[in-house]
């Protein structure tokens, strides 16, 4: 039940900065994959400033969005609290969030790679239906 409330409010936040960032951008759509990307980076660091993780995103040659995380410091948080093995990662939920705040419909949304699973780094990809 906590991973649910939890991901159900980080969505909504991320819906919030989403939108913030638009207006930032002045309120109309990306006008190619890299805007997008920036973008997306503007709502990471909104949500979680870089002194709290450490990852960056790019476009791939097929247009996915990557996002790479080395270091988050929820990921961190929990681990120390001895939560882990309960946890479960709202990252897809807060990318859908932004995605909705930026006016973008999401196509594909997925962690290929997680940190809560001891890999090296969250590997998330988002393909982008719309506008864009």
């Amino acid at each position: 039940m906590a991973n649910e409330i939890n991901a159900e409010a980080l969505r909504y936040v991320a819906v919030q900065v989403g939108k913030r960032i638009a207006r930032q951008f002045g309120g109309k759509p990306a006008v190619d994959l890299e805007e997008l990307r920036r973008r997306y980076d503007a709502c990471s660091e909104w949500m979680f400033p870089s002194e709290l993780r450490d990852g960056a995103t790019a476009v791939l040659p097929d247009g996915e969005i990557e996002l790479t995380m080395r270091q988050n410091f929820a990921v961190v948080m929990v681990r120390m609290a001895g939560s882990l093995d309960g946890y479960k990662c709202p990252c897809t939920d807060i990318h859908a969030g932004w995605s909705e705040g930026l006016g973008v419909e999401l196509t594909r949304n997925c962690a290929t790679a997680c940190l809560r699973d001891g890999d090296p780094a969250c590997r998330l990809l988002m393909r982008v239906g719309s506008p864009v």
